[in-house]
């Protein structure tokens, strides 16, 4: 968890743009975690499919990002 915290303190001085990009993907993220939970609710099992492979590609994407600049 610290190591995550020092790439985004080192991304936010040196790439505003991308540091930005990521905060972008932590919010669409949590987005579709409450859309995830609240289809699990209704019974929607259709929809929490599609909500959890959405979720995936998101995180494959954040996780793409931070090992990008982790170098």
């Amino acid at each position: 968890m610290d190591d995550r915290r020092q790439i985004l303190c080192k991304l936010r001085k040196r790439n505003i743009l991308m540091y930005r990009q990521l905060e972008r993907l932590k919010h669409d993220l949590l987005r579709l975690e409450s859309k995830r939970v609240q289809c699990e609710l209704e019974g929607n099992q259709t929809q929490v499919e599609v909500v959890e492979t959405k979720i995936l590609k998101k995180k494959e994407q954040f996780l793409k990002m931070l090992t990008q600049n982790k170098k």
